[in-house]
């Protein structure tokens, strides 16, 4: 991929929002712009400019809009999720010059319809195949506790999605999904998050996997419950893997589909031929008596070691490749701590605090800082 297109496609991820009134086929015009040069970093041969970009027209207030981009490489065609305005994006790289980019808009929940026992919430991933003649859509349900579904759409040669997609129901909350390299199955993360907090009568979605043969259009859900997981692995005190485990992103190839689980500071290993998870692992502690950090928001960087603090890796993003016959797995760390509920009712939950003391009494710090609460983990208690 050259220089240019890669340009046009980073400028996707900062392109610009408004709520739209969606219907089918809604079509952007494209929108002329000035290019923009990037820095040069010299500690590698990154010396990228924007040259073109797609934009809906406007902002919202309420935040982004559009957040995960996949790219037709044959084709030369992105295709683009705008979740809030409802809206599955097309859009044309074929051209790519300071006149910017057009695309084309369709209504997701007019898509959907009325399928039975599914009611359309909002979409929330995007993923094509090795071979751009599939592409597949992760909607998720209005009720935060009922099961997703995955749309999975022809796509034509010229880019082009063919009507009449297939449905195939997921679990609940379907977050990332990805397509094996040989396309013969879509693997989705149902996070199954607590979004009603925790409390008497409230439930915890159960996060799983589900597994979709591409060519029969049928899924499999593939449950925590029973799975092996090693002491590191972060569980809340009282909760079940199959609740507290809540899929993030997945990494797979033919046999083998890794799945962060950025909550439990662990990824789950599923054999994809027999659909059981083979263990789940954790992640372990960052010592940071030992690895420099700034834990100060000063706007100073000052970077130091600390004894007695520790770093949750949390991965949430996850890839994978094959280098010298060696396969290695890359996460990006995030770290997250957990806020559902509404903060003046009972249902509340949160396991971060900030303060100058450390919830262990350990570390005491000059500036407030936000500590994760151990007090409810069974690999911290």
């Amino acid at each position: 991929m050259n220089k240019r297109i890669l340009s046009a496609m980073l400028a996707l991820i900062m392109m610009g929002t408004m709520s739209v009134s969606a219907a089918d086929n809604t079509t952007y015009s494209a929108e002329a712009m000035t290019p923009i040069a990037g820095y040069f970093n010299s500690q590698s041969a990154l010396d990228a400019t924007l040259i073109s970009r797609f934009s809906m027209g406007g902002s919202d207030e309420d935040g982004g809009l559009i957040e995960i981009v996949t790219y037709n490489t044959a084709a030369q065609v992105a295709y683009a999720v705008a979740g809030s305005a409802g809206q599955l994006v097309t859009i044309s790289m074929t051209s790519v010059t300071t006149a910017g980019l057009a695309g084309t808009g369709v209504n997701m929940a007019e898509l959907v319809g009325e399928i039975d026992g599914f009611v359309y919430g909002d979409m929330s991933s995007i993923a094509i195949n090795a071979t751009n003649t599939k592409l597949a859509v992760a909607l998720q349900a209005e009720g935060y506790n009922d099961d997703g579904m995955v749309a999975i759409f022809d796509v034509n040669a010229d880019g082009s999605l063919a009507e009449n997609p297939v449905f195939v129901p997921c679990g609940k909350q379907p977050d990332a999904l990805t397509f094996t390299p040989d396309g013969t199955t879509i693997l989705v993360a149902n996070e199954g998050e607590p979004r009603q907090g925790y409390g008497d009568g409230i439930v915890d979605p159960e996060g799983s996997v589900t597994m979709i043969d591409v060519a029969s259009g049928t899924g499999t859900k593939v449950s925590f419950d029973g799975v092996s997981y090693d002491s590191n692995v972060l569980l809340k005190t009282g909760s079940t893997p199959a609740q507290d485990f809540e899929p993030e992103y997945i990494a797979a190839d033919n046999t083998t589909a890794y799945v962060a689980l950025q909550e439990n500071n662990a990824i789950a290993v599923l054999d994809i031929a027999s659909g059981t998870f083979t263990g789940v692992y954790g992640l372990g502690l960052q010592n940071f008596g030992n690895v420099a950090l700034d834990m100060v928001a000063d706007e100073v960087i000052n970077l130091q070691t600390q004894d007695n603090v520790y770093g949750l890796y949390m991965p949430d993003g996850i890839s994978m490749a094959a280098i010298n016959g060696t396969t290695y797995l890359f996460t990006a760390n995030e770290g997250d701590g957990r806020e559902w509920g509404d903060e003046e009712g009972d249902n509340f939950y949160c396991n971060e605090q900030k303060g100058t003391t450390s919830p262990t009494g350990d570390v005491t710090l000059d500036e407030k800082v936000t500590w994760f609460n151990p007090g409810e983990y069974e690999m911290l208690d």
